[in-house]
């Protein structure tokens, strides 16, 4: 998976376009590097997953665990109060794996993490770019957001 980081300081965007098959260990790694970066700089974080393919070997059955399992790692950033305030937008290509990537914004909105998936990239953009966004994580008992956008 090669992936390609640029910044876009008038947005306060980094920005990261992924092509090739998907790896999960390495989207970890580089998930955890670009929050954490972009908590230390104000920025939130534009991935670019368009070019990005499944090994269908890899469908349907450990393709959900594995993308739980990254998305249970990234929760773990929510340790750190200052992580909480990075949003990420997701960009692919409609009807390419459609199911999995709202699966995964559902289980990382479960997991406190502010991700969304769009198939517009002005859209995308335009949700990162929103100063007037505030994102509260009201939690129940058991940890599960129970209120997300004020």
């Amino acid at each position: 998976m090669k992936n390609e980081i640029y910044f876009d300081d008038d947005r306060k965007i980094i920005c990261c376009s992924l092509e090739g098959e998907l790896d999960i260990d390495k989207s970890i790694v580089l998930s955890k590097d670009l929050r954490k970066k972009a908590s230390e700089l104000g920025f939130n974080v534009f991935y670019d997953a368009r070019k990005l393919y499944v090994n269908y070997k890899t469908l349907p059955d450990d393709f959900t665990t594995k993308l739980s399992t990254l998305i249970e790692k990234l929760s773990n950033l929510l340790e750190i109060p200052s992580q909480r305030i990075v949003r990420v937008a997701i960009l692919y290509e409609m009807g390419k794996y459609d199911e999995y990537w709202r699966f995964y914004e559902a289980v990382a909105f479960n997991r406190g993490l502010t991700v969304k998936i769009f198939t517009n990239k002005e859209e995308s953009i335009k949700w990162l770019s929103d100063s007037t966004f505030i994102n509260h994580h009201c939690r129940d008992k058991n940890g599960r957001v129970i209120d997300k956008d004020i």
